[in-house]
């Protein structure tokens, strides 16, 4: 069990939790928990969108649209492009929901 959330994000570990699925399965867990993990990490190493990709498959799932702004909100922090993306589209799935 980690004791504090990490500072760095690579883009394996976000690989690794988009190629298992959870994205689809357990959408509104992982909408929360990168929600809740992203104000505190300051840097996203060698992103090539994990990130984007696994926030947009929690928000298809049914991830809660006010985790997946948080989520923009970091994104946009960090410097990831995507996240002007991500923000858009959960502002869209309201329409959609």
């Amino acid at each position: 069990m980690a004791s504090a959330p990490p500072d760095v994000l690579d883009h394996f570990t976000l690989y690794r939790l988009k190629q298992c699925g959870l994205a689809e399965s357990h959408s509104a867990a992982i909408g929360k928990l990168l929600a809740d993990l992203l104000p505190h990490v300051t840097e996203v190493r060698y992103d090539t969108g994990e990130l984007f990709d696994l926030a947009a498959g929690a928000l298809a799932g049914g991830a809660e649209r006010a985790d997946v702004r948080r989520i923009a909100a970091g994104m946009l922090r960090l410097g990831l492009m995507d996240g002007e993306r991500l923000r858009r589209m959960a502002d869209e799935a309201r329409d959609g929901a």
